[in-house]
């Protein structure tokens, strides 16, 4: 048995009525019909591989620099100062990257600044005569070789002591009134 398509029609000729016929196989109808579904199957099918392969290039052409832009912060945010990254594109993330860039040399050079200061005050801090006591609501955090000299008591051991041990504070109301406030006493 062989599927076929038919179609038919009346003829009316003088007294005579005929009928025409006509049959063609169902394959053979259908081979340019099945050929163009899998052309567009086809078609879909590269268009997918092709969109795919381009969304890829271009979502790491993004995200590349962004991945290196977080890996230089974390190195930057475990005291590595200065690392930069070399700009790659002129777009939006290479201002990104050349803005982050500025601002790990600032980050370095301001370091760099702050410690040559802390060295300076520090070497200020250790060779004046004066006693210097820094202290947080009481508790003392750090204390000068003069002080050592004028109390006779080591660093250690002046560490551990309550500020108001060493020092006369008149008004300790206020500090107790209101311990959110910074105060700055000098004797």
């Amino acid at each position: 048995e062989i599927d076929v398509l038919s179609s038919y029609t009346t003829i009316s000729i003088s007294n005579l009525k005929w009928a025409v016929l006509a049959e063609i196989d169902f394959n053979e109808v259908m081979q340019p019909v099945f050929a163009i579904r899998n052309d567009i199957i086809l078609m879909s099918v590269l268009i997918i591989l092709v969109l795919t392969v381009f969304a890829f290039l271009i979502s790491r052409r993004i995200t590349t620099p962004l991945l290196k832009l977080r890996t230089v912060a974390l190195e930057i945010a475990k005291g590595k100062y200065g690392k930069t990254i070399t700009i790659e594109s002129s777009d939006e993330v290479g201002e990104l990257t050349e803005s982050f860039n500025i601002m790990s040399v600032q980050i370095l050079e301001q370091t760099q600044e702050l410690r040559e200061r802390e060295k300076r005050l520090h070497h200020f801090y250790q060779a004046t005569t004066d006693g210097i006591i820094l202290h947080n609501r009481g508790k003392i955090i750090l204390v000068n070789q003069a002080v050592v000299k004028l109390t006779k008591y080591s660093i250690d051991e002046l560490m551990n002591f309550d500020i108001q041990s060493i020092i006369v504070i008149d008004n300790v109301s206020i500090l107790k009134k209101h311990p959110e406030k910074s105060y700055t006493f000098e004797f």
